[in-house]
Parts: structure tokens; C-alpha cells; sequence
């Protein structure tokens, strides 16, 4: 036997779990060892779990909820095999998925985890669109890759934490080189990444095998938590790889997203109260134009889309001009959604804090130089200095949301 499948679950009994606990069951690779956890659910959990009778199956049972991250190390450590997964309570997955998995595994000796390619999926089990931006060719971290694209914070595909396979002695041995003090009761698996990332190669192979569902009030859509996670750990762990002046910009563009992330929550609330957050008819009409496609992650997509469902709630069909702030990829990816969702949207120019010059026939202005007294609705399209932006504006009288907006970047 080679391969442990761990599946922990909380309160999904009327919903997800039989699904999850037969995409596991119905996989070509039949030879694993199955642990579902039940963490302390009140529900009907238990007895879902017991319609398997499946001798593969070792049920654990928890008398009350245990914070998952405080535990998770535990869950790995029940691995004997030579790998294992650890799959959640509401996602589903290909029938190949553990088969292909363990073949890429057994072919890259030096690789320490695999993942697959993703998209995601409503809580109907719709498809809603590509989980990363396009990639075309199976993508292999080499030690310290990873690390690195973390540090710069260019990452536009990751391994997804419930899609990945690992290596049981290379992920147990890097589990017990993590530092306590970068762990305290949070998120440990992005950390296990990173530290895999230090000796061995991560990989992620283009094959859509994993369907990851999304949906209100899930466990994981804490975007604001994890950037929090983001600026308190794990800019403590790249500290060891980076120079104090690098650590110290890093910690500055972390902190800047996280407070970022936070107003565009406290906007996301407002806006849901004025129109409907039902965007998936949007999302997957915004995949049917190419540039989307090629250029934009589901998570961009959709933050996008309520924001773009609200402008149509602001400015109906009349004709507004607006700049972008931000002269990178960001504003390149929103242009090509408002071009198709908002026409009556024009695009008139650039604000850029250090650069002028001109972008697609459009003037890029330095921060320092534009007429802010213009009614031009502004979009800030920067992600390291949108928290300095936001601050900036509201200094110079403009209203937040009214008349500026974060674009999709942010939660």
C-alpha cells in the first residue's frame, strides 16, 4: 500500500461529504488507506460515514470542533505510506486524480509534492471557470523557485492545498523543521510548502483533475485571514533568505495588501447590500471572451464581477470616463472585463506614482502631476501600493467607492 488518504469534515453531512467520500472511493488507484476525521460535527455526520462500509476506511472521531491548523500537523503525521493527501469535505475530483498523481510522483524522484491543474465549482457543482491564469506546460519549481516567486509575491499558479499530493518522508521531515514560532495556530500547509521548496521540487502538471468548490461562507474563503497569516509568518520565514532591506520591503507590501484586502471587505458588505452577489452567470460569460481566459484567474473574475455589477448599479448606462492607477498586468486584466461588461466605460489614462509616458496611445501621468480636481473615476490597479493610494485619495477629498475603487486584486 502507498498512499494515505486523510479527510477531515465538520458539519457537511446534509451536503458535501457523501460526494467527497466517493470521489475518494471511486479513484482507478484503489490501493490507500482512508481516514475520514470527523472534527467534532453535531450534525449527521457520523452517520454518513457509517453508510461506508469500506474496509479502507479508519474513522476518527473528535468529541468537540478542533481548530484545523492546530491539528493539521497531527493528520500528517498519521501517514505510514509513501504518500499521502489530504483532501477536504466539499471538493470533488477526476477518478485519475490519485492514479496521475503518484505517477508524476514516481517519475520526479526529487519532487516533494504534486499538485493538478483546478477549477472551481459552484456549491451546485456547476463549473465556474479556471481556478490559475492559462498555463501551458506542466510547471516545476526547483529548490528555492517557489520561495522566491513568494518573496517577489508573483505567483499566478500555486499548488492548491486540498489537491496536493506529498511525498510522506520529505513532507514529515520538513514538518518537523518548521519553527514553532512561525506556526502559532495558524496555517501550516503553505509554510510546509515553502519549507518542501527549500531541498526539493514542487510540481504542478496540466492536467484538470480537481474541481474546487465555492461558495458563501465556506472555511477557507478568508482571504483577509490568510493575507494576515501572510504578513505575520511567512514574512518571518523568508527573512532567512532575504536581506534586512528586502525583508523590511516585503513586510511594507504585505501589510500593505493585508490593509488593502481589509477595506475592499468592508466595500464588498456595502456593495452586496446594494445588488445581488450572485456573479456566477457573469464569471462564466467572462470566460466565453479569449483575453479572460489566457489573462485572468476565477478568483480575479469574480471579485471583478461584483464590483462591475455594482458600477452598473452606480453609473447605469451613463457614459463615465476613468483612469486606471497602475500601469501593470492588473490594470491590463480589469480592462478587458470592463471593456466587455461596462461599454459606457471609457478608459482615458494612466496614474503611475514613479513613471510617465504612454501606455496603449494613452498617457501615463506621475501621481505627482495629475489634476485630481478631474471627475475621472479611478481604479487602482496596483497591488503593492494600493493601501498608500487609498490613503492618498481620501486625502484629496475623493469618496471611496463613489469615486475610486480597488479593482479585482483584492478579496
Amino acid at each position: 500500500m502507498e498512499l494515505t488518504v486523510i479527510l477531515s469534515t465538520y458539519n457537511r453531512g446534509n451536503d458535501y461529504l457523501r460526494l467527497s467520500i466517493e470521489s475518494v472511493l471511486k479513484q482507478t488507484y484503489q490501493d490507500f488507506v482512508f481516514y475520514i476525521i470527523n472534527n467534532g460535527s453535531t450534525d449527521n455526520t457520523e452517520d454518513v460515514i457509517r453508510e461506508y462500509s469500506d474496509e479502507r476506511i479508519k474513522y476518527i472521531k473528535y468529541d468537540e470542533n478542533k481548530i484545523v491548523y492546530h491539528i493539521l500537523e497531527e493528520w500528517f503525521l498519521l501517514a505510514k505510506t509513501k504518500y499521502f493527501i489530504w483532501v477536504h469535505d466539499d471538493d470533488i475530483f477526476d477518478e485519475k486524480l490519485f492514479e496521475r498523481e503518484i505517477d508524476v510522483l514516481d517519475r520526479h524522484t526529487d519532487a516533494g509534492l504534486v499538485a493538478p491543474d483546478v477549477c472551481e465549482i459552484n456549491e451546485n457543482g456547476d463549473i465556474i471557470g479556471p481556478y490559475f491564469e492559462e498555463f501551458s506546460e506542466d510547471i516545476i519549481f526547483k529548490p528555492h523557485d517557489f520561495i522566491k516567486c513568494g518573496i517577489k509575491k508573483y505567483m499566478k499558479v500555486f499548488p492548491l492545498c486540498p489537491s496536493i499530493m506529498y511525498r510522506t518522508s520529505i513532507a514529515q521531515e520538513s514538518l518537523k523543521e518548521i519553527d514553532r514560532e512561525f506556526s502559532p495556530g495558524v496555517s501550516i500547509d503553505t509554510l510546509l510548502q515553502y519549507k518542501i521548496n527549500e531541498k526539493y521540487q514542487l510540481i504542478i502538471f496540466k492536467e484538470l483533475l480537481f474541481y474546487y468548490r465555492v461558495y458563501k461562507n465556506q472555511d477557507s474563503n478568508n482571504k483577509l485571514g490568510l493575507l494576515k497569516y501572510d504578513y505575520e509568518v511567512t514574512s518571518e520565514y523568508f527573512k532567512n533568505f532575504i536581506s534586512n532591506e528586502e525583508y523590511i520591503r516585503y513586510k511594507n507590501r504585505a501589510w500593505n495588501l493585508y490593509k488593502a484586502t481589509d477595506i475592499s471587505s468592508r466595500w464588498k458588505s456595502k456593495m452586496v447590500s446594494c445588488v445581488s452577489d450572485d456573479v456566477d452567470d457573469m464569471i462564466r460569460e467572462a470566460y466565453t471572451v479569449p483575453e479572460v481566459r489566457k489573462k485572468s484567474s476565477t478568483a480575479h473574475v469574480h471579485n471583478m464581477a461584483l464590483r462591475m455589477k455594482y458600477l452598473r448599479y452606480l453609473f447605469g448606462n451613463r457614459e463615465v470616463e476613468y483612469v486606471f492607477w497602475g500601469s501593470g498586468s492588473a490594470s491590463d486584466k480589469t480592462k478587458v472585463l470592463l471593456d466587455h461588461f461596462m461599454p459606457n466605460m471609457k478608459l482615458t489614462g494612466y496614474i503611475d506614482g514613479i513613471k510617465s509616458g504612454e501606455k496603449n496611445g494613452l498617457r501615463i501621468t506621475k501621481s505627482s502631476e495629475y489634476d485630481f480636481s478631474s471627475n475621472h473615476y479611478i481604479i487602482i490597479a496596483t497591488t503593492v501600493a494600493g493601501y498608500d493610494v487609498y490613503k492618498f485619495l481620501c486625502g484629496k477629498g475623493k469618496i471611496e467607492m463613489e469615486d475610486f475603487m480597488f479593482c479585482g486584486s483584492f478579496a
